[in-house]
């Protein structure tokens, strides 16, 4: 991706909410692209977009999370990133973490005040998923 594209288009008043066939922002599609600086000027364009669904329920915190973004994701938290969405899988980010087995990205969730005591699928906590995938 073109950074000075990008820049143009903002300035240009493009509306940085609009989603695709699948409810994705652009925001969530430059996630792929890995680049902090994109991924940087797009949030601070919009502060919702932070908290933008796409139709699974997923917000830019999980691809982050599925990309390892991990200053992406502090970035998110500061600017109020809602750190206990239940995405329609019926994850948070913090169980997400726990699935990829990433324990940098678990210790930031916890540090950050991911809720321990949700109950996901057969009534399963946090430390149950966790308990699963090191077992």
């Amino acid at each position: 991706m073109d950074l000075m594209k990008i820049k143009l288009l903002l300035e240009g008043n493009a509306d940085v909410n609009i989603k695709d066939e699948n409810e994705v922002t652009p925001l969530c599609r430059a996630m792929r692209s890995k680049r902090a600086d994109l991924i940087k000027l797009f949030s601070e364009s919009a502060t919702e977009l932070k908290n933008i669904k796409d139709r699974y329920g997923i917000t830019s915190l999980y691809y982050a999370v599925d990309y390892g973004l991990y200053d992406v994701i502090r970035l998110f938290l500061a600017m109020g990133a809602d750190i206990n969405t239940i995405n329609e899988y019926n994850r948070t980010p913090l169980l997400y973490a726990i699935e990829l087995g990433n324990s940098s990205l678990v210790k930031l969730f916890l540090e950050n005040g991911a809720n321990l005591n949700a109950r996901y699928k057969n009534d399963n906590t946090i430390f149950h998923c966790a308990c699963m995938r090191w077992s």
